[in-house]
């Protein structure tokens, strides 16, 4: 078996030449006896390691009818970040298109660049995100890259506002050290600001829907990820 990762440039092949065709799965475990990581953990220490897996279940983000020229604010706290990469990579990939598209029009026909009318045309995407570690950071050089390029972009498309539990400070994010409070997020929380995502583990998800149940965000605006 051979994954390409196209975003991160990374090739998984098998560890030896001949063995079977395996997917692994690396599962952190969260310290909360009723999280589902526990009972795989617990099921594995009991000899019970067969499961099953099935999917995708549900409606997904259903990101392509929300953005055009609206507000995306997602927060997400550790492995929360994992169902929004492939997203952060596209929109980059998208940043890069319109910028050398822009620059360089001539040449955009022959290096295929995606110049036409695109669901991120005017969008405005914030992320906040906290981590325990820079290692737990999962996805780092993408959402720099995103970063870097938004800066250069006017209008302003993506922001990343990032926390890092032991105090490390990202290069090129904008860094917070407290936890997220009412005050920091009310000026993302008006009516024309669109649609909130949080995802992570139950207590940040729980924190975070009741700050901005404060800033009366409209239910129909605030979606949930449990992980």
């Amino acid at each position: 078996m051979c994954i390409r990762d196209r975003y991160m440039g990374r090739v998984i092949i098998p560890e030896a030449e001949g063995e079977e065709d395996v997917l692994s799965f690396y599962i952190k475990r969260y310290d909360n006896p009723k999280s589902f990581t526990t009972f795989l953990f617990e099921a594995a220490e009991a000899g019970k390691v067969n499961f099953a897996l099935s999917g995708p279940h549900g409606e997904g983000l259903e990101l392509e009818e929300t953005l055009h020229d609206k507000q995306l604010t997602i927060y997400v706290a550790g492995t929360g970040i994992l169902p929004f990469l492939d997203f952060f990579a596209e929109a980059t990939e998208y940043l890069i298109h319109k910028t050398l598209g822009s620059k360089r029009p001539e040449a955009a026909k022959s290096w295929n660049l995606r110049t036409g009318p695109s669901v991120l045309d005017g969008a405005n995407i914030t992320l906040f995100a906290s981590f325990s570690s820079e290692e737990e950071f999962l996805g780092k050089p993408i959402i720099q890259s995103l970063a870097k390029l938004s800066a250069a972009h006017e209008p302003r498309f993506f922001q990343a506002y990032v926390r890092i539990s032991d105090g490390t400070k990202i290069e090129g994010v904008e860094n917070f050290n407290e936890h997220l409070s009412t005050s920091q997020l009310a000026p993302f929380t008006s009516a024309m600001y669109g649609r909130h995502i949080i995802c992570g583990p139950t207590k940040f998800n729980r924190d975070v829907a009741r700050i901005l149940g404060t800033l009366e965000v409209p239910e129909q605006l605030l979606s949930l990820i449990h992980i």
